[in-house]
């Protein structure tokens, strides 16, 4: 057969109507895919389409069995077994001729979800018009990850209804032989960046659970504080095209204090916490401290720091010994977890009405993130980077004087680092943690605008930033002395006189919470009375999942209060959705996994709204 066989419109027309109606970009982008002469329509020994592709010899390949290629992948879809079969959630690298879809398609149950992954846009471009993958394409359990690179691809996974079960159940990935051939350096990148980001997605969701508490225990202390301080928002657009400095404790800080010090009256310095200490040991006062987290270890960084003139900039959340310090000079803010500017990061804040907004700056987990956007959102330009290195050069971590060079972290000995690409062309060491913070780093800059500049010779690249001698950037500030009194007119007047409202609202969050785990407990105790075996077990969770959203409904502040304490649970119950056992049914297996999981959400929710009654109303009788 001629390579003009593969253009059968009528497949290549239904196809693609199927893909748009399920991922419209994708199938724009094959519209816009042209046709390449490397593939081959061809047949099989058994009649079926083949799907072949040129090599660099000229010689061509099949990309399924050349005899009996539905038979083959039928078999291969059979040897995957359970893991893949039943109630799974699968991805499969290489869509080839689209017989290996097809199978593990066709012979995997409705509760198996399935990611396909296709690094080659005209290969599967060619494969559409080879055969009807309608039913496939039109399959809610069925998403496709099509031409992109490796982290792409990964992070595909991760949203959407399709990303819960994708962070309590993780995937299993199956390749067929012409996928590992084809796309072996590939695999072995997917898998990476898959690992990765479920890790961080895991630890995100179980720290945020078990900081929830103590975060809670840090906010309601700090909350006396907060109504003498100010909020944020006051200095959205204070300073515009006003330079600004952002300092962290990078190696690289070690040589520029010196530097920074005679610049200092010629441009706005925000210090990220770990470089505040460092900066006042050798007479640098920074204009701004930026404190985000929450720990008792996050308070060391500012021992022997007394007499400062600096105002700070905090999430509520931090060790109340920091803020105690600066009592009426402090900005609070609270903080979005990146630049969607999705669910705020403290649900406690937004049930929190009669304070008012406080305004957010976006954090990805890293307070240098959010100096950058603290000193963006103040509008200043350029933003110069000074100890960013996020990296190890020469093997250091930290710049002298940092508290974490007094602590003993073995941990340092055992991470096995990474290698990314410096400033000065070279590659640099760096940890896991780091290449996720380079990466985030370059999305909020991008997203924030303005000119950036990195100073550090031999830190690590950041995406978006332009590299540049310190020296050379201090020259392009401004000769004259920058006035920066407004920092201080914008901590007035402060917030004492929502002080009562404040207090009568969080009784009546205390209240709410009460009402609603002695609801809850009436579930629960109907939860627990059910018996795996009876055959109405399916039908009774059902009306007790729609009588908990009912209540989560009814006492949404209160519920939306407690979830910070629940995501585990929670997650758990997502990543079931979809599942048509996830309120049990098809066995007494099922019921009883489902009779556990439900029973988890509802212990966490009443433990979670017993702790916010208590502590709310002990709260609003303090301040």
């Amino acid at each position: 057969m001629n390579n003009k066989e593969i253009h059968d419109t009528s497949l290549w027309a239904r196809n693609l109507a199927a893909l748009r109606q399920r991922d419209p970009e994708l199938a724009a982008r094959l519209e816009a895919t042209p046709d390449e002469s490397r593939f081959l329509a061809a047949r099989a020994e058994d009649g079926s389409p083949l799907l072949c592709i040129k090599q660099m010899k000229k010689t061509w390949w099949a990309l399924n069995h050349d005899k009996t290629p539905r038979q083959e992948a039928e078999q291969w879809a059979r040897e995957l077994g359970e893991p893949f079969l039943r109630r799974s959630h699968a991805l499969l690298l290489g869509f080839a001729a689209g017989y290996h879809a097809l199978s593990l398609f066709r012979l995997s149950g409705k509760d198996t979800h399935i990611w396909i992954v296709e690094p080659d846009t005209a290969l599967f471009q060619a494969a559409l018009r080879l055969m009807d993958f309608t039913p496939l394409i039109l399959s809610p359990r069925v998403n496709f990850a099509v031409g992109l690179p490796e982290k792409t691809a990964a992070e595909k996974l991760f949203q959407g209804a399709s990303g819960h079960r994708m962070r309590a159940n993780g995937v299993q990935i199956a390749a067929p032989a012409i996928s590992r051939f084809l796309y072996t350096a590939y695999l072995d990148k997917l898998a990476d960046a898959i690992s990765e980001l479920l890790q961080l997605e895991i630890l995100k969701f179980k720290t945020s659970e078990i900081q929830g508490e103590r975060i809670l225990d840090n906010m309601l202390a700090n909350l006396p504080r907060i109504l003498h301080g100010a909020p944020w928002q006051r200095l959205d657009h204070s300073a515009p095209n006003v330079p600004a400095l952002v300092i962290a404790a990078g190696p690289s800080l070690d040589e520029a204090v010196e530097v920074i010090a005679a610049a200092r009256d010629r441009a706005l310095v925000i210090a990220v916490d770990t470089a505040h200490r460092i900066l006042w040991r050798r007479g640098v006062q920074a204009d701004l401290v930026v404190s985000l987290d929450f720990t008792e270890l996050n308070a060391r960084h500012f021992d022997g720091v007394e007499g400062d003139d600096s105002l700070l900039a905090a999430y509520p959340g931090v060790d109340p010994r920091i803020t105690e310090r600066y009592a009426g000079r402090t900005f609070f803010f609270d903080h979005a977890g990146d630049v969607r500017y999705e669910t705020s990061a403290s649900s406690f804040l937004q049930a929190l009405t009669r304070l008012g907004p406080l305004g957010r700056l976006i954090s990805y987990g890293s307070t240098a993130h959010a100096a950058y956007h603290a000193a963006r959102a103040m509008g200043a330009n350029p933003v110069i980077l000074i100890g960013h290195d996020l990296s190890f050069p020469h093997a250091k971590w930290y710049a002298d004087g940092a508290m974490q060079n007094e602590m003993d972290q073995p941990e340092r000995e055992r991470e096995e680092l990474l290698e990314v690409p410096a400033n000065d062309g070279a590659k640099v060491k760096t940890s896991g943690l780091y290449k996720t913070y380079l990466d985030s780093f370059a999305l909020l800059i991008r997203a924030a605008g303005g000119d950036a500049i990195n100073t550090s010779p031999h830190g690590a690249k950041i995406e978006g930033c332009v590299w540049m001698n310190l020296d050379e950037a201090m020259n392009r500030l401004p000769r004259e002395k920058m006035d920066k009194a407004f920092l201080r007119r914008a901590l007035l007047p402060s917030l004492e006189n929502q002080r009562q409202d404040v207090a009568r609202e969080l009784s009546d969050l205390a209240e709410s919470c009460r009402q609603a785990r002695g609801e809850l407990r009436r579930l629960h105790r109907k939860l627990q009375d059910l018996h795996p075996g009876d055959p109405t077990f399916r039908t009774e969770t059902i009306r007790l999942m729609k009588l908990f959203v009912a209540l989560a409904e009814k006492e949404n502040r209160a519920m939306n209060l407690c979830s910070s304490l629940c995501s585990r649970s929670t997650l758990a119950m997502m990543g079931q959705l979809g599942s048509s056992s996830v309120f049990g049914g098809e066995s007494r297996e099922h019921n009883q996994d489902a009779q556990e999981r439900l029973g988890h959400l509802f212990e966490d929710f009443e433990r979670a709204l017993r702790i916010h009654a208590e502590r709310l109303e002990q709260c609003s009788k303090m301040i």
